[in-house]
């Protein structure tokens, strides 16, 4: 009788273990999710990609045949058109980000055009073509290299397809996709009285960085309206 009492208890002992077990090994696990920090971005609600017509001239106003491409975002932009620029825009008004701006290398020189993209005392880096101010991605349609109108996950598309036609061939596509992924700019502070500057077209651009505010010829209005 005590051996079948001492069998009894040790068998529920061991149910006992092996519920316990069980009851252990189903328990779920809970494991962190993996957090991916959303990056934080800085817009331009001011600044449209379409480009206004410009009549009612004044004479501050000077109508400039602009014969270079880059500001070209796929269409020509401002290429072979007659652009209207307001030379004395900047006496009365502030420079803002995203302002197309006209400038001379010389005074003797022909004006060419270029776009603001950071102000006074702001931070800029370059990662992999995508612009970032002050930590912060710029989120705008001219806040990352471009190429007549392409950014870099267009211009990786375009090689999936095997579709060459805006840039002529593979060799073309693979070359600016190896420019965009390199190109990398260190953190730079814009110094008082400049701006950050670069075309639109980032092969085609003439000049990129700070630039001082008094070398600016005039803020680009659009083009001239037809008569």
């Amino acid at each position: 009788m005590r051996k079948m009492k001492r069998s009894l208890t040790a068998s529920l002992s061991l149910l006992l273990l092996v519920a316990g077990c069980s009851d252990e090994a189903t328990e779920p696990i809970n494991q962190p999710k993996s957090e991916v920090a959303e990056v934080e971005t800085i817009t331009d609600p001011n600044t449209e990609p379409v480009i206004d017509t410009v009549g009612n001239l004044t004479s501050d106003m000077a109508v400039y045949d602009y014969r270079y491409d880059a500001m070209d975002r796929g269409n020509y932009e401002y290429y072979a058109k007659e652009v209207v620029i307001d030379t004395s825009y900047y006496e009365e008004n502030e420079v803002a980000r995203g302002d197309v701006i006209a400038y001379k290398e010389t005074p003797d020189d022909e004006f060419n055009l270029t776009r603001i993209i950071a102000l006074p005392g702001e931070k800029v880096k370059i990662e992999s073509g995508q612009i970032y101010i002050n930590e912060k991605q710029l989120d705008t349609f001219y806040g990352r290299a471009h190429r007549v109108g392409l950014d870099l996950e267009e211009l990786k598309s375009m090689l999936q397809e095997e579709n060459y036609s805006l840039l002529q061939s593979k060799e073309n596509v693979e070359s600016n996709i190896n420019d965009f992924e390199n190109r990398n700019v260190k953190e730079v502070t814009v110094p008082a009285d400049h701006v950050y500057v670069i075309g639109d077209d980032w092969f085609r651009t003439t000049i990129s960085g700070p630039f001082p505010i008094e070398n600016i010829a005039g803020k680009v209005l659009g083009y001239k309206a037809e008569e």
